[in-house]
């Protein structure tokens, strides 16, 4: 369109020109330059519309529109992606937080569930510990009590038989080996000594079994065996 606006000023310009021979050169001259600038007014006008090339500042105003709107168009995409991605890390993240809390809830579960198994199975196996050693009672003497043998001081608390003058002197001897136990703790040379003065006990025992009253000699015999015991065992 604008090529053709140009066409028809050329055309009218060539057609004033001849008239300069006349005379009137000057008039037309004029005339001229002001339908030239006329021309290139509505050349320039009707380019700032867009009917021309695609430099004017419309053109570029419009360009300009248009990379914007096409820049924002792409930004809301990328926003709307990126939020999708996001959502969907979270979900996976809460899903995950729940899925290792029921894991570690089923693990403490199962901890439970064990310590309380094996406190059943201990207590079970002291009962029937205890059950044992009640249908199966030792087979040797018995260790003295604290009232017969005082673990602190090592006295001894003769049963009524073994307190007759004929055992003092026995029963002296045997009294200071038990306080150096008290002491020097047990070793194999104070259970020896031990050993060898509660059998020389028993023998004077047994050689008045018969003025004894059998309670009394039993009693002072199983005494004595504990006694024998105790020189072998550790102090308690």
């Amino acid at each position: 369109m604008r090529n053709q606006i140009v066409l028809v000023a050329m055309v009218i310009a060539g057609a004033v020109c001849p008239l300069s021979a006349n005379g009137q050169g000057r008039w037309y001259a004029a005339r001229r330059v002001t339908a030239g600038y006329a021309v290139g007014a509505a050349a320039a006008h009707y380019g700032a519309y867009g009917y021309g090339g695609g430099g004017t500042v419309y053109s570029q105003a419009q360009n300009a529109n248009a990379n914007t709107i096409r820049a924002q168009g792409e930004y809301n995409v990328q926003t709307t992606a990126a939020m999708s991605n996001y959502e969907d890390a979270r979900s996976k993240y809460i899903d995950n937080q729940e899925k290792w809390t029921q894991v570690y809830a089923e693990k403490q579960r199962a901890l439970a569930a064990q310590k309380e198994a094996d406190r059943e199975a201990a207590l079970s196996a002291r009962e029937r510990a205890k059950a044992f050693d009640a249908a199966n009672p030792p087979s040797g003497p018995p260790r003295l009590t604290a009232s017969q043998l005082d673990p602190s001081t090592g006295r001894i608390q003769w049963p009524i038989a073994l307190t007759a003058v004929a055992f003092e002197g026995q029963r002296k001897s045997l009294d200071a080996l038990f306080e150096m136990r008290v002491h020097t703790s047990t070793n194999a040379d104070l259970a020896s000594k031990v050993d060898k003065a509660t059998k020389e006990m028993k023998d004077s025992l047994r050689a008045k079994i018969r003025e004894i009253p059998s309670q009394d000699f039993l009693e002072a015999r199983k005494f004595l065996d504990s006694l024998a015991l105790e020189g072998r065992s550790a102090i308690g």
